[in-house]
């Protein structure tokens, strides 16, 4: 009989995924990142199914390993990697505070189609007025040009990696250690499959789901506005159906 280990902080979610996934095979249940990495070594699993966001260690308050995760998925995500290239391209040209920073090398990376910084013409341009007159006048000049455009598509432009992290900051659930569980899984040869609740963590999921599609992985989802779906018993016999 398969051993399948379930990652799972939600005492209430945790409980419906043991009763219907064991009804065909044995159940190992982790409620933290800790837990899950001592079962993971000890108990001869043969497939992994994990939830997206719980503690490192339960009420440790513990987020070192969360936070360069969060700085690790960044960097992988290619929209992400423009935004910080195009920032430290400007930032020592103009006098912006960080968040405009931001959403101006937000902006030009958009629609530099597909240039890098190095080789974006209104970079060039700005780092030059910068140079020859000064970081006022490249400011100023920048503003002028495409301020109002900027202001206009920045209502709909979403920081997903700076929600992310403050988020870790105000809980230690919401750090997303099941990558981690998931990259160990992948590193064992073992099965495995992600869950999450959209509803319940909003834009916090972005950035997991896109990294989970980039590695390849498969990610349940509660359906739209299904607040208490992943406490059903539909929700897990559609992973346990998966895992046949």
């Amino acid at each position: 009989m398969d051993n399948i280990l379930l990652v799972e902080d939600n005492p209430g979610y945790a409980q419906v995924g043991v009763d219907v996934l064991s009804s065909q095979r044995q159940v190992a249940l982790a409620r933290d990142y800790a837990e899950a990495m001592d079962k993971l070594t000890i108990s001869g699993i043969t497939g992994v199914v994990t939830d997206c966001f719980f503690p490192e260690r339960t009420g440790s308050g513990e987020r070192t390993i969360g936070k360069d995760l969060i700085e690790r998925m960044a960097q992988s995500d290619p929209r992400e990697s423009a935004i910080v290239e195009f920032s430290r391209a400007i930032a020592e040209s103009v006098e912006f505070n960080p968040v405009e920073l931001r959403k101006y090398a937000e902006f030009i990376s958009r629609h530099s189609l597909g240039a890098n910084a190095r080789e974006s013409t209104l970079v060039r341009t700005i780092v030059h007025i910068a140079s020859t007159i000064g970081k006022n006048v490249a400011t100023t000049s920048l503003v002028d040009t495409i301020g109002w455009a900027v202001e206009r598509d920045y209502g709909q432009q979403k920081d997903y990696y700076g929600a992310l992290r403050q988020a870790v900051l105000e809980s230690e659930a919401n750090q997303p250690l099941g990558i981690m569980v998931a990259e160990k899984a992948r590193e064992m040869g073992l099965p495995l499959l992600l869950t999450t609740s959209t509803y319940h963590h909003d834009i916090l999921t972005q950035p997991v789901q896109d990294y989970v599609q980039r590695q390849g992985w498969r990610l349940f989802d509660c359906g739209p506005g299904e607040e208490k779906d992943k406490s059903s018993r539909q929700f897990w016999e559609r992973v346990a159906r998966e895992l046949k």
